[in-house]
């Protein structure tokens, strides 16, 4: 089949999880046989694109429809498959806007609801003058714009898509809820995929590990305020922070101001496998996240997550023991369970022989195995 996988960004795996969760994807559908194209509707990019890459980027929102009308007619398009349902992409990627007969199959990766859930605990704003104030009395009026105009979008997307994909059965049942309506099977579930640990591993070093984007809604402030007030480097113990985004700066200047000089950020990396295999704690203090492949990858090379709860956490640590599970902006709570990881020990070395055969369900051939399912189904 002809699918057409469509994205704000160019798609760069170390660039996030939905970026890796495409990739892993659509590579793996096009080892299966199937033509394979990619859109790029925000980002300009000045270079050469990659073959079989196109982008609207900079047109108007008719514009591109139209060109996006076009581009399918030209590939002959059988699905295309919105990775960005949670953007304006969906008021053009639309059977209304786009009358072409392809199926058109929309892929929501992030939490509902959580971010409205947990509204004023993400707002970065301090009461030191009248202006802040006015923010904060504003912020009631902004939390039900930003509901109701979500609730509208998503009714537009289910409406307007042959099918929507949300990764966690929480979700599907989270999205009828906040829609109002009446559950459908043209919501589906399809687990993130991973690529887990090829071996089993016997050592873990005195270090916690977070891997994600630098941005406000991963909290990684949270995650070195509570290791400074844990008291985890008079132990020994190191923190390796994994990846790069808009708040770098910031993070390393708060680790120094709290004197913590365990504290190494490496950027990006392709292959973070190692620093998987060494760490004995995975830390995602994140309100960002439905379903989680850190917390995935982690698993199968025996980190003990630490995490604030996410709509799939019960659906990856199918055990209690497997890890901790936090209320999400509790700094407190994410301070004790990091002092007793140390002074316990934790890690997930003994549970290795019953996480390896649960996480297989997640192996990206079964998760290609319900893709090709779902884009060869008759809508």
């Amino acid at each position: 089949m002809n699918l057409l996988f469509s994205f704000g960004n160019l798609i760069r795996p170390t660039r996030g999880g939905t970026e890796r969760v495409t990739a892993l994807i659509a590579h793996g559908l096009q080892a299966r046989g199937h033509r394979v194209s990619f859109l790029i509707t925000e980002e300009d990019i000045s270079a050469p694109l990659p073959v079989g890459t196109y982008t609207c980027a900079g047109l108007s929102r008719e514009e591109k429809a139209r060109f996006t009308r076009r581009l399918c007619a030209h590939l002959g398009i059988d699905v295309l498959i919105n990775e960005a349902g949670t953007s304006d992409d969906v008021l053009f990627l639309s059977h209304e806007q786009l009358r072409f007969p392809c199926r058109i199959i929309t892929c929501i990766h992030f939490d509902i609801t959580g971010d409205l859930r947990y509204f004023y605990r993400s707002m970065y704003i301090p009461l030191n003058s009248w202006g802040n104030l006015l923010r904060w009395l504003k912020l009631p009026f902004l939390k039900w714009m930003h509901t109701r105009n979500r609730r509208r979008r998503y009714r537009y997307l289910l409406r307007q898509s042959d099918t929507v994909v949300v990764p966690a059965p929480a979700l599907v049942q989270q999205f009828f809820r906040f829609i109002g309506g009446n559950p459908s099977t043209r919501v589906r579930c399809i687990p993130n995929p991973a690529v887990f640990a090829p071996e089993t591993v016997h050592e873990k070093e005195h270090m916690a590990l977070f891997v994600g984007r630098l941005v406000p809604g991963k909290h990684v402030d949270h995650l070195l305020d509570a290791w400074a007030a844990a008291g985890a480097e008079r132990d020994g113990w190191k923190l390796t922070i994994v990846g790069d985004g808009s708040m770098r700066a910031r993070l390393e200047r708060q680790a120094k101001r709290l004197r913590l000089h365990s504290v190494c950020f490496t950027g990006s990396l392709n292959q973070p496998d190692e620093l998987y295999r060494r760490a004995a704690l995975l830390i995602l203090p994140s309100d960002y996240e439905s379903f989680s492949m850190v917390v995935l990858e982690g698993l199968s090379f025996a980190c003990f997550p630490i995490v604030y709860s996410f709509p799939a956490i019960s659906q990856l640590l199918a055990r209690p023991e497997w890890g901790i599970v936090l209320p999400r902006h509790h700094r407190k709570a994410l301070t004790a369970a990091i002092r007793e990881a140390i002074d316990r020990h934790l890690t997930n070395l003994p549970h290795q022989k019953d996480i390896h055969p649960y996480l297989k369900r997640f192996a990206l051939p079964n998760i290609l195995n319900q893709w090709e399912q779902l884009i060869s189904s008759t809508p």
